[in-house]
């Protein structure tokens, strides 16, 4: 695809003609279509008959795009624009900040979106985060405009200034979240970016006919033990 700026989105697209849903991934924060999940997702849906999408955000994975220059705002337009060439009943997999924005897509385009299944979802992570800083991390911040975080990954993360004000302009958790599809949560225990209580807090928010929670005492935040796909693909199957 080729967003609003010019920049292109990269996107991985497997289409089934006969089927009647579409299963399109959302990954998290400095994540890409090439992961874990997305890699059983995609094969877990041609073995089920189902269309299978998923997407790199500008700046990650194979898109253009800088990194540092995007926010929220931006990857929400690019899911939104990935979400506008299917044809078909969506069932949306969003992973931890792709929770927060298959949340914020539930809300817009909820006629096209058959189901959310949340994994270790983030919504509103930029405040969390931004409270969590040091003082150091502040000043960072505030003298080079982003600041470099050890998370655990194979690099660093990087939050910018702009990712964190532009975060303010889409919070779900001040109320509760009125939605029209079933919902799916997944939530490891032992997640340290996700803290399960914040996961407990917004099924509590979520007003939708169907909430199914999954609290998995041995997960953390990747959600990618055999254990924990197969879960993935038992809520995929409730959904369709």
């Amino acid at each position: 695809m080729t967003a609003a700026c010019g920049d292109k989105v990269a996107y991985e697209a497997k289409i089934n003609e006969a089927a009647k849903t579409a299963v399109c991934f959302l990954p998290g924060f400095m994540s890409n279509k090439q992961g874990t999940k997305a890699q059983f997702l995609s094969v877990y849906c041609q073995e089920k008959g189902l269309d299978y999408y998923a997407l790199d955000y500008r700046g990650h994975g194979e898109s253009g795009g800088a990194f540092r220059e995007l926010t929220i705002s931006d990857w929400l337009a690019d899911a939104r624009q990935l979400l506008d060439l299917i044809n078909k009943p969506v069932i949306l997999v969003g992973s931890s900040m792709g929770g927060w924005l298959s949340l914020l897509l539930a809300q817009s385009d909820s006629e096209k979106i058959k189901g959310l299944v949340l994994l270790a979802p983030a919504p509103d992570f930029t405040v969390r985060l931004h409270q969590a800083f040091t003082d150091a991390q502040r000043m960072e911040l505030k003298s080079k405009g982003y600041v470099s975080i050890d998370s655990g990954y194979e690099t660093p993360h990087i939050f910018t200034q702009q990712l964190i004000e532009d975060g303010q302009n889409h919070l779900l958790m001040q109320a509760d979240i009125a939605l029209t599809m079933p919902v799916s949560i997944l939530q490891g225990k032992q997640d340290a970016s996700v803290p399960w209580q914040e996961t407990n807090e917004l099924v509590q928010k979520i007003e939708s006919p169907y909430v199914r929670y999954h609290l998995i005492k041995g997960a953390d935040h990747g959600l990618s033990r055999p254990e924990d796909l197969t879960l993935l693909a038992a809520e995929i199957d409730w959904l369709t």
